[in-house]
């Protein structure tokens, strides 16, 4: 077994602020399955199961980053350890004399163990492999690794790599891969930035800001035993997705701007506040560093996003002032959230933000679908968890997916189900007529409006026209008289 001895070690470098956050995160809440990914996929095709072995065996050892473990004992800070040599731990199932539906049984089970199995921190790697087969020519892969390691812009550029590697073993012959750009690169870029011009515009973005926007709650809910995380999603139809990029396409917007722009008027009408703060991800990808757009590594990072929620404006002059506070705060995207809030007037103790919503624009290679060394790659999707009550990622695909984890402990599947609903709602709401005030986008569908307006609305009741209200209070009250008259917080009086 290779260990971390002084002569297994490559290199050594600080975290970077989000490092630092899942870090924490992890050691806090100590053998639960928060930020542990597990990205799987299908493959179909003649798989030659030892070369695809090799194939990830080989982009480990090309990336440091896969090779990393991180040490906070006894030191001021902690840091992450790159080894020279590890050993990728792989498991091979073979299902395939099992009927579908004991292998979907068998699957299940599969991923919720692996879920529940912990990375120990201080060893590497801190990933690992599973290959299932279902078919002669049919197979199952699940890919699981700390979150630390890695975002999710990384995750086609391994996968590229995989395949590179697995067509050069079948056809022997060198896979001619690019030296891969270090992560230490980014690492030493961070580390220099002058953090005074950050200090400057996050004190005055956050000026007056004193408390976290959260969704309300649910509560109801029972208490349960341990800590679950429900997930539950929306995909927008094609004519609202083509009409949302089309808007944006025309008013030089991003389609994250227009999420962005959903999400505060959502937020706004729930807590009737106008204005509100969340947490947006950022790629980090700098255009000052050479080859970062294929640099593997964390770079990602999750800011406080300031939203004011201005009636008066009409929807487009809104969207377009929100996406320049976007480009402003991007050119500050390094900062650190236990800066930000030391800059902030949040109380400490306090949050900065109590949900996110991430734009998950990472590039994908739509050459695997179709084929890569005789091997076709379906159904690729990401289990994850975050350390956020409320979660939402968003998907642009062909459709736009809208897709939130919640803590169930919080809040019922009918609530997010209509947060789904509202996201719908707003969005066309948008695109039907951007030029409308911002206070005049609803969160109502018709169906609902008119229900409200009308149905619920109908509250007319015939009442006797001999008899005063004393006296039907009375006759109430001698009908149920240990019913509830009157109610003020805590205390209740009844009829009698």
């Amino acid at each position: 077994t290779i260990t971390n001895t002084k002569s297994n070690v490559e290199d050594i470098y600080e975290l970077t602020p989000m490092q630092q956050g899942m870090l924490f995160h992890t050691l806090y809440t100590e053998g639960s399955d928060v930020y542990i990914e597990q990205f799987v996929y299908d493959l179909e095709g003649d798989l030659n199961e030892d070369y695809f072995r090799k194939a990830w065996e080989e982009a480990v050892t090309r990336h440091g980053v896969l090779r990393t473990s991180f040490q906070w004992k006894g030191i001021s800070k902690p840091v992450q350890l790159v080894s020279k040599s590890v050993e990728l731990p792989w498991k091979s199932f073979d299902w395939s004399n099992d009927d579908e539906k004991k292998q979907l049984a068998e699957f299940k089970n599969l991923i919720k163990k692996d879920r529940a199995d912990s990375f120990s921190m201080e060893k590497a790697p801190l990933m690992r492999c599973t290959l299932i087969k279902l078919s002669h020519d049919k197979y199952k892969f699940v890919w699981t690794f700390h979150h630390i390691l890695m975002d999710g812009w990384s995750y086609p550029v391994i996968q590229k790599e995989i395949f590179k590697i697995y067509e050069s073993l079948k056809e022997n012959k060198p896979a001619d891969l690019p030296r891969p750009v270090p992560y230490k690169h980014y690492i030493l870029w961070l580390n220099q930035k002058d953090k005074t011009p950050a200090e400057g515009f996050w004190k005055k973005e956050l000026e007056g800001f004193v408390s976290p926007t959260p969704m309300e709650t649910d509560s109801e809910i029972e208490v349960k035993q341990e800590e679950e995380i429900g997930e539950l999603d929306i995909k927008l139809s094609p004519e609202l997705t083509s009409g949302l990029q089309t808007l944006a396409k025309q008013n030089q917007l991003t389609l994250n701007t227009i999420i962005q722009g959903a999400w505060s008027v959502i937020l706004s009408t729930y807590r009737g506040e106008n204005d509100v703060v969340f947490g947006g991800t950022v790629s980090g990808r700098t255009p000052e560093l050479k080859g970062i757009e294929t640099m593997v590594g964390m770079l990602i990072n999750t800011l406080p996003v300031r939203v004011k929620v201005d009636g008066n404006k009409n929807v487009m002059e809104w969207l377009k002032e929100l996406q320049a506070n976007h480009i402003e705060r991007d050119e500050y995207s390094y900062s650190s959230l236990v800066d930000i809030h030391d800059w902030s007037g949040i109380p400490k103790g306090s949050k900065l933000f109590e949900n996110i919503l991430v734009f998950e624009n990472y590039p994908l290679d739509k050459s695997f679908e179709n084929g890569v060394a005789g091997i076709k790659i379906t159904n690729a999707y990401a289990n994850e968890r975050t350390n956020f009550p409320l979660t939402i990622l968003i998907a642009p695909r062909e459709t736009l997916g809208i897709n939130i984890l919640y803590e169930t402990a919080k809040f019922n599947d009918s609530t997010i189900n209509q947060i789904l609903t509202d996201f719908k709602t707003v969005l066309e709401s948008i695109t039907g007529n951007p030029a409308r005030k911002v206070s005049d986008i609803s969160v109502l569908t018709e169906e609902t409006r008119e229900k409200i307006l009308f149905d619920w609305n109908d509250t007319k009741h015939e009442f006797p026209i001999d008899k005063c209200v004393h006296h039907l209070f009375e006759e109430q009250a001698l009908m149920n008289p240990g019913g509830i008259a009157a109610e003020l917080e805590d205390e209740k009086l009844t009829y009698r």
